[in-house]
């Protein structure tokens, strides 16, 4: 039995060196993860030393044979630490930062100079310390693609085929299997207005009522019928979480009319605060057409300039929750899913 000073910690990562033990948790609140220190595994009290330097959920941790390098294991990052001239013990140094993006990433291990990581979806990866001393770990590119300018706001009456101009997105190929057989046609533009997504509904999909409470967990993050978009104004993946992502989820209110809700989401499932019909954004219906604008200079886009890249991604649910994506991520991991997202750049 271990004794910590602090109730309530989530602890993924055990750490022993002869008959001392290092421990940190795992934070779902946004906080910086703590550092725990258990002096003999026989009396087994554990002493705060510090905190990690970086926001996430750390999975995992070990240290070096010769106790000179500890590496943790998160989500969307591996840190590496080196014992410093000050003799100091390694999680209490800055660490090298890589940012990673291989899944769900649980475990990992020194295997001489080199790391060894394991995944919830059953992949190991293997990164050499030619990799992680300059700061590269393993990354799946995320989807790209440029989106037009409109001189005009598109009209929800219009088919998408009938655009001024627009990216078409659809399902990744070959990723049918895993995303259920229907699909839905998707277009983006932007204007002076907004950024501007048209999506075409499969004819026998319903959207249903949003839910009156903020979901708590995963089992409840993602509901049938319904339309999630995530927006990183950052346009990247970052190991910490930006103040402006947001995702949008679009439903209908009690009175029939389809709407929005604007989350606010950290670490990654857990719903900080939520807005309800927020003023900055527009969903407007026409049959199975949805035409769903985020106003420009608004949380989730900024200002929206040529030459800009904004993290975006399109999930739809079908009746039976099966998923239907633009951006891949989200299908292959599914913890993280409300902040993934691909990559849309905002040409002239």
């Amino acid at each position: 039995p271990i004794r910590f000073p602090d109730p309530s910690l989530d602890v993924e990562t055990l750490i022993v060196q002869d008959s001392k033990a290092f421990l940190v948790s795992k934070p779902w609140d946004g906080s910086l993860p703590r550092v725990y220190f258990v002096e003999s595994l026989d009396e087994g009290t554990a002493e705060f030393l510090g905190n990690i330097p970086h926001r996430a959920m750390i999975t995992g941790g070990d240290i070096s044979a010769d106790g000179e390098r500890v590496a943790l294991s998160s989500y969307r990052a591996l840190f590496i630490f080196e014992r410093g001239e000050a003799n100091e013990e390694p999680l209490l140094t800055e660490p090298l930062v890589c940012q990673l993006n291989a899944g769900q990433v649980e475990g990992i291990s020194w295997d001489q100079d080199n790391l060894l990581l394991t995944s919830e979806q059953g992949n190991t990866f293997l990164v050499p310390e030619s990799s992680w001393s300059i700061n590269k770990a393993p990354f799946q590119d995320s989807p790209r693609v440029s989106v037009p300018r409109v001189e005009r706001k598109p009209s929800v009456q219009s088919p998408l085929s009938e655009w001024e101009a627009g990216e078409s997105i659809k399902a990744v190929e070959g990723s049918g299997e895993q995303l259920g057989e229907q699909f839905v046609d998707a277009r983006l533009a932007w204007s002076q207005s907004g950024f501007h997504v048209g999506i075409e509904l499969p004819w026998d999909l319903m959207i249903a009522p949003l839910s009156e409470e903020i979901p708590k967990d995963m089992d409840h993050w993602f509901e049938p019928g319904r339309v999630y978009l995530m927006f990183n104004p950052a346009g990247d993946r970052p190991t910490d979480y930006g103040d402006d992502d947001r995702c949008l989820v679009i439903g209908r209110f009690d009175d029939g009319r389809i709407g929005g809700e604007s989350r606010f989401l950290r670490p990654a499932t857990v719903v900080v605060h939520s807005e309800v019909k927020p003023d900055w954004l527009s969903v407007e219906e026409e049959g199975q057409r949805l035409l769903i604008t985020v106003m420009n200079g608004t949380p989730g886009v900024g200002a929206l300039e040529p030459g800009r890249e904004i993290g975006f991604n399109l999930l739809v649910l079908g009746q039976d929750g099966e998923r239907i994506s633009w951006a891949p991520l989200t299908t292959l991991f599914p913890w993280d899913a409300p902040s993934l997202w691909g990559s849309v750049r905002l040409e002239d």
